[in-house]
């Protein structure tokens, strides 16, 4: 009976419980980045500018080497000449038989062109380019090397199969530099050219003394002539 009796609970003068509240979550803050990472994030570094120098670089270097590689090779093919000129003389101061002699023959006149073919002289270059041709191509210079070696081998002496050895060696070193360095014929041009500029010039600056010379002497000695 006293549960029936009691009032309300809105009558009761002690307040109901406010209801607890729900925490709201906190923002969890960003992770610091340093300046590095946001100036790479903001900015992309440009790339090093340096394809250019380095492919004019390798150009100069590869310049140089065939510059090395063609004066080798002349000098290579001077000695070939030498050698078999020098075989050839040998060879005509102990009176052989007629058969040695046209070979003695044949060796000195080969021996002469490729002399002529590697000192570059304007006026001797032009001529061999167009009657010659050949030696301007890898694989008939070879041949030519080759014919050459088998002459020095048919004198059946010791020196001729020596020097036919050499010319061996010179056929394959001429073949190769001239099937790895496409540009070796313009570069050779090249260098004739400025060989012959070189020429010029010191025959231009011989002529200008001289001439010097010779109006001082005229000047003032007058009575000398």
């Amino acid at each position: 009976m006293a549960d029936d009796d009691a009032a309300p609970a809105w009558l009761s003068d002690t307040p109901a419980p406010a209801p607890t509240p729900t925490p709201t979550p906190t923002p969890t803050p960003p992770a610091p980045t340093s300046n590095d990472n946001a100036a790479s994030t903001l900015a992309p570094r440009p790339a090093p500018a340096t394809t250019s120098s380095t492919s004019a670089l390798t150009e100069e270097e590869e310049d140089t080497k065939l510059k090395a590689v063609i004066m080798s090779m002349r000098l290579l093919n001077l000695g070939v000449s030498a050698t078999m000129m020098v075989h050839a003389v040998v060879a005509l101061i102990q009176f052989p038989p007629i058969g040695q002699f046209v070979l003695a023959f044949y060796a000195i006149s080969a021996s002469c062109l490729i002399c002529c073919l590697e000192t570059q002289l304007k006026f001797v270059r032009t001529p061999i380019a167009i009657n010659f041709g050949f030696l301007f191509d890898p694989s008939l210079r070879f041949l030519f090397y080759v014919i050459m070696a088998s002459l020095e081998w048919s004198f059946g002496n010791l020196f001729g199969k020596i020097v036919a050895a050499v010319i061996l060696g010179a056929a394959l070193y001429n073949t190769f530099v001239m099937f790895k360095y496409p540009k070796y014929r313009k570069k050779r041009d090249e260098l004739a050219k400025e060989e012959d500029e070189r020429i010029q010039q010191k025959i231009r600056s011989r002529v200008a003394t001289e001439a010097g010379k010779n109006v001082r002497a005229a000047v003032w000695d007058p009575d000398a002539n």
